[in-house]
């Protein structure tokens, strides 16, 4: 894919759902602590559930008001075993004949490897080069770039280069970027 992602050492890669539902928070709420019981709960409020063990992170954000249950799920990995297909799988075992307006969003964040003499403008202009793409817009910020593509196949991803003390990162979402980098 953008700047062939072989060349970059993988940091971390995630998945974000969101639905709504009929059914009642608490019902909901029950589903999700069921389902990542193998995962420590770190964190059980009103509103959110965090579970975490040694490679993944999971937060969850459940709301309601009169008609809808709301969840957000957001699954982190930093085990370079786990594809992220693999992770879209585990959170979509959440998703059943009651969710609705259900959306999936994939994350990945790798170090460039191969960055230390060059500079963004020549990081940005191989992204460019890269012949999947169809169109981007760019935008500069201050430690690299940051900006949306689309692909040939239609497909849109924001990406980011950003360049800090511990190394050049790329990051991709589809279609956007859930995550803090």
């Amino acid at each position: 894919l953008l700047l062939n992602l072989s060349k970059s050492e993988f940091v971390e890669n995630g998945v974000k759902i969101q639905y709504k539902t009929k059914t009642d928070k608490d019902t909901e709420k029950n589903k999700i602590i069921n389902y990542f019981k193998t995962i420590k709960l770190n964190q059980n409020n009103i509103n959110a559930l965090n579970f975490v063990n040694n490679t993944l992170n999971v937060e969850t954000n459940i709301w309601d008001d009169d008609l809808y249950t709301y969840v957000n799920v957001t699954l982190l990995n930093t085990d370079v075993f786990y594809k992220t297909l693999e992770l879209q799988n585990i959170v979509g075992e959440l998703i059943d004949e009651n969710s609705e307006e259900v959306q999936c969003f994939c994350y990945y964040k790798g170090r460039i490897n191969y960055t230390n003499n060059r500079s963004n403008t020549e990081i940005l202009e191989e992204i460019m080069s890269e012949s999947i793409l169809n169109k981007a817009d760019i935008l500069e910020v201050n430690n690299g770039y940051t900006g949306n593509i689309i692909l040939k196949s239609s497909e849109k991803i924001n990406f980011a280069v950003s360049r800090y003390n511990t190394g050049t990162y790329f990051i991709i979402g589809t279609p956007i970027i859930f995550a803090a980098y």
